[in-house]
């Protein structure tokens, strides 16, 4: 069996105990104390593991442990009895015996300790104890005055556990993760812990068996909609409270359910166990005594010391069990015998409880509550409406509720769920669901399909493969339609729908026509119902609408062409319906605000939790402006296989990956791969109709013929595409960089300036400092202007950028700033390019210098710094520079 996963501070604590032990800095007992459950556990075990592998030496030959488990039912004679006679401790020399449960002596006992240790020293062992706090009550006096005595007379030696403060905690868990973790997984590991290692140990455990994190590029992530999987009363957070009895095993269970009450919980726990009110209370005593719970006296609530062991409970109860106990908690809460501060609980409850309570009550009461959350954008609501849906005995009703659940599910993140109630509702509530919400719902069920990344069944319904529905064929053809939408096929879609416009009864399907047709054909370059459908959106919302899959498909489709402030003013002027960005749409926003790092941690986040197939417009972008970012900070190997990624996953928008893969071509002066790479996309584009986004690869042609002279004949071609481009799609990035073209074409200094407004104006760093680079490089803006996107890169981060403006800087006789900084710069750019895997050939080549520049600079690095290792060089390196690593998490 394989050892735990332990916390730094677990691993150095038994590493110090190991060896005061053997240099005799202890005595010979040493006393471990700490918190029942977790802590001396496994404080014991890694004592003892580090005793037994600890390198044998002449004198020492070997090393063996003795454990001995101690109970309540131990006496002075049992306890000399249970450990090695002296023999066999003289036989074993340089033994440890180790004595778990050393709390559960009698206090009477204790001076049975003498003659153990008189027994060790003769033997030449030692003994390490464990004491799981609290004492028992009846021997807690008594028991610390003979173990204080025994200290006094150097018998014995205590070491007090404390659990980690939250820096230093957080730190040590991300080193055992071996990634750096979330905000979220940092806060829940935290909060079920409270920064006991041992804790720790064992939520990290449950984390590996059931799949409730995931690591992509060293960050850890919690899996979407994380929550405890079913546990087994031998798992580690409770077993120690399973060996207490039936009587107290079954008490504890229930007070995991029921502890929220406060002042009610000893008549409900009763009730449950099916005991009296003070047998309750005595229950209640017993778990305070064995350490699980503890009393706070300010909210007369009962708690357990260590959250982690109460959310393990609960996932431990079977189903009944479950239902019965949050049975006892509605009824009390209806009857007015209980109360609870938390506004979540009692709608948990009724979730649970089914139909043990009043169904028709719970039903309104849950359906209630389920209005209320979701205009506050809770994520609760999807299990209350889930719930009010098994409770009503109208069929119509129970339509309503399952489609209100999955658009629900979809605007918070939740596809698989909304797949679910989809699915139900088509296959066994279809007649139930009214004629004007029919299409609607066969729409969620699409997108839901689409969110899961169910491409199989998305490609069957695009095919009009719907044997298993009932639908006329003008919505099924509708369902088509948007399936071919969501699979990039945007020419097809457009085809489709100008053939139902056709159709026989097409005006009443007008309206769904319209809810397909803006963004495919915004795709295809033509914008205007587009832009009419999101200057509408917010009087439908005024009115009382809950358009919620077309704000989130309308606001990322804004997000996907950098049209960041008309999503924000989007999302603002229809906050009323909560809707939850998908996570590549959250990507684009943070880039586009400038939070770098947290558009990076984003894609992480997708990689790690989200489908590996499928890669729909977002994504595409996701993985471009990732790619972008990691290239501009020198890391081509991690752009690189962004890009590949992406591919492998065929995405809808296949030439936005062009960008990056083309500047990785440029990078390795490869200037005739970084053309042929934009030309063929632009190309690809063209032959799909497709023109959104293709203005970046017709401006970075015109940046290679400009600045080599390559293709320059195509100049002409680039400026009229860019014009084309421009008037169809109409976004502000397309209207810059024709600007930007046109200034250098037509030596039209007021287009310079114009973009230059345009971009300040946008004020998106990244694209603020690649637009004021391409101006100077064009020729048509102010050199001086290099300082401000040299101040832009540097809050990106961007080390290669940045390298590459103190080259033009200096073409243009400009002083690059701070030359101790840059010096550190270009040696943190190098390190960079060596963690990458990079030769020297090929940092030469990125660097623009020779081959024979890099090995000297590499050969004075290796001196100052006395490494002889590229990858430890690297490591050293970008931990000094890196505030993050200097300051762990």
């Amino acid at each position: 069996m394989h050892r735990k996963r332990l916390l730094p501070a677990q691993e150095q604590f038994a590493a110090e105990v190991v060896t005061a032990l053997q240099a005799g800095g202890y005595g010979k007992l040493v006393v471990i104390v700490g918190p029942a459950g977790f802590e001396v556990a496994h404080a014991l075990d890694e004592i003892c593991a580090r005793w037994r592998e600890t390198k044998p030496t002449e004198k020492a030959p070997r090393r063996t442990v003795f454990t001995v488990s101690l109970d309540e039912t131990q006496t002075e004679s049992h306890l000399l009895d249970r450990t090695p006679s002296p023999a066999m401790l003289r036989g074993q020399p340089n033994s440890l015996l180790c004595l778990e449960g050393f709390q559960c002596l009698r206090a009477d006992v204790l001076p049975a300790l003498k003659d153990l240790a008189r027994q060790l020293e003769a033997a030449k062992a030692v003994c390490v104890a464990g004491v799981s706090l609290p004492f028992p009550p009846q021997d807690r006096a008594v028991f610390a005055a003979a173990l204080d005595q025994l200290r006094r007379e150097g018998i014995v030696h205590y070491i007090t556990l404390r659990p980690l403060p939250r820096p230093r905690f957080d730190a040590e868990v991300a080193i055992v993760l071996g990634a750096k973790p979330e905000l979220a997984l940092r806060e829940r590991t935290w909060q079920l812990t409270h920064g006991w290692p041992g804790a720790a140990v064992a939520l990290l455990q449950i984390h590996d068996d059931h799949d409730i994190v995931r690591i992509a590029d060293q960050h850890a992530f919690l899996t979407p909609w994380h929550g405890y999987p079913r546990l087994v009363e031998t798992d580690e957070p409770v077993r120690w409270i399973r060996r207490q009895g039936d009587l107290m095993w079954k008490a504890a269970k229930a007070v995991a359910v029921l502890d929220p009450l406060g002042p009610a919980l000893p008549g409900l726990l009763a009730d449950a166990v099916g005991v009296s009110e003070p047998e309750a209370v005595d229950l209640l005593t017993r778990l305070h005594d064995v350490g699980a719970l503890h009393f706070r006296r300010a909210e007369s609530a009962w708690r357990f010391r260590i959250p982690l062991v109460g959310a393990a409970l609960r996932a431990v109860l079977g189903p009944y069990e479950r239902r019965r106990l949050a049975k006892i908690a509605v009824e009390a809460i209806w009857s007015g015998n209980a109360s609870c501060a938390d506004p979540g609980y009692l709608p948990d409850q009724l979730a649970f409880a089914g139909r043990l309570v009043d169904p028709e009550r719970a039903r309104r009461e849950l359906l209630s509550f389920a209005g209320q959350a979701a205009f506050a954008g809770g994520d609760a609501t999807i299990a209350w409406l889930r719930a009010a849906a098994e409770l009503t005995a109208d069929r119509a009703e129970h339509g309503e509720i399952l489609l209100a659940h999955a658009r629900t599910c979809l605007a918070r993140g939740r596809a698989d769920l909304a797949l679910q109630s989809s699915s139900t509702l088509l296959t066994r509530f279809s007649d139930e669901i009214p004629g004007d919400e029919l299409v609607g719902a066969l729409f969620v069920h699409v997108m839901a399909l689409h969110e899961t990344k169910d491409l199989d069944t998305l490609e069957r319904v695009a095919r009009d493969d719907l044997s298993n529905w009932r639908f006329s064929q003008l919505e099924e053809d509708l369902c088509r339609a948007f399936a071919l939408s969501l699979l990039g096929r945007w020419r097809e879609t457009q085809d489709l729908l100008d053939a139902l416009r056709h159709e026989p009864g097409a005006g009443a399907i007008e309206a769904n026509i319209d809810q397909i047709s803006p963004v495919a054909d915004l795709w295809l370059g033509l914008t205007g119902k587009f832009d009419q459908d999101v200057a509408d959106l917010p009087g439908r919302v005024a009115r009382g609408e809950l358009p919620t899959g077309e704000l989130i498909y309308h606001s990322g489709a804004l997000l996907a062409l950098g049209e960041l402030d008309r999503a924000e003013d989007l999302l603002d002027r229809t906050s009323k319906v909560p809707i939850r960005l998908t996570v590549p749409s959250q990507m684009a926003r943070e880039f586009y605000r400038g939070e770098f790092d947290e558009a990076l941690e984003l894609t992480r986040k997708n990689i790690a939790t989200g489908s590996p197939h499928g890669c729909d417009v977002n994504q595409s972008v996701m993985f471009q402006l990732a790619a972008l970012l990691q290239l501009s900070r020198g890391k081509l190997t991690h752009g690189r296989e962004l890009c590949a990624m992406a591919r492998s996953r065929q995405p809808t928008l296949p030439h936005v990956l062009a960008l990056p893969e083309s500047l990785v071509e440029t990078m390795f002066r490869n200037i005739d791969g970084a053309r042929a790479v934009l030309l063929e996309a632009a190309m690809r584009a063209e032959d799909a109709g497709i023109v959104a986004h293709t203005n970046g690869l017709w401006t970075g042609i015109a940046e290679i013929a400009i600045a080599t002279g390559l293709g320059a004949e195509q100049l002409p071609e680039c400026v009229k595409r860019l014009d084309e481009i421009a008037d169809q799609i109409g976004s502000e990035p397309a209207e810059i960089q024709r600007l930007s073209l046109r200034a250098f074409a037509d030596s039209d200094q007021r287009a310079a300036r114009t973009a230059l407004q345009l971009l300040r104006k946008r004020g998106q760093v990244y694209e603020l400092a690649t637009g004021i680079e391409r101006l100077v490089r064009f020729g048509v803006a102010d050199p001086a202007l290099l300082y401000e996107a040299y101040e832009h890169y540097g809050t990106m981060d961007a080390l290669m950028r940045r390298s590459w403006l103190r080259r033009l800087m200096q073409e243009n006789r400009m002083t690059v700033p701070g030359r101790q900084a840059t010096t550190a710069e270009n040696e943190r750019l190098l390190a960079v390019l060596i963690s990458e895997g990079l030769s020297n050939k090929q940092i030469a080549a990125v660097l623009n210098t020779s081959e024979k520049s890099v090995e000297g600079r590499l050969s004075r690095l290796f001196s100052r710094s006395g490494y002889k290792s590229r990858v430890k060089l690297a490591t050293a390196m970008l931990t000094a520079f890196s505030k993050d690593e200097i300051q762990g998490v």
